[in-house]
């Protein structure tokens, strides 16, 4: 979702509704480590949508920082094929990004060149 097109922020404490709130967060709980809840709510952003690369490369990350690199690299292939599906056609710099990202993570870890994690 592009920067204009985004819902509000959040609020502390208030609970997630919509998927990109599930998405925001699970950033946020990433960012702080708890990656436990990050990849619970970044299942909930993809129940709800279940066609969306964002929360498809979110899981992806939050299981590769777990050391689950076989479910990683479905969730990153997931995303690849999703942008290439056309579902971030409105946001092109951001399909690219993404395709390049998933595509970068999985290269590295099925080369064992992840050093990120070992």
């Amino acid at each position: 979702m592009s920067p204009d097109k985004q819902d509000p922020p959040v609020e502390p404490g208030a609970d997630p509704i919509t998927a990109d709130d599930f998405l925001q967060r699970g950033w946020a709980s990433h960012v702080k480590g708890d990656h436990t809840r990050a990849e619970a709510d970044f299942r909930k952003a993809l129940d709800m949508n279940a066609d969306s690369p964002d929360a498809t490369y979110a899981l992806g990350m939050s299981l590769k920082i777990q050391g689950k690199q076989k479910e990683s690299v479905e969730y990153f292939q997931k995303t690849i094929e999703l942008v290439e599906a056309g579902h971030l056609n409105d946001d092109p710099g951001r399909a690219t990004m993404l395709r390049h990202m998933s595509e970068s993570h999985i290269v590295l870890m099925e080369s064992g060149l992840d050093m990120e994690h070992q």
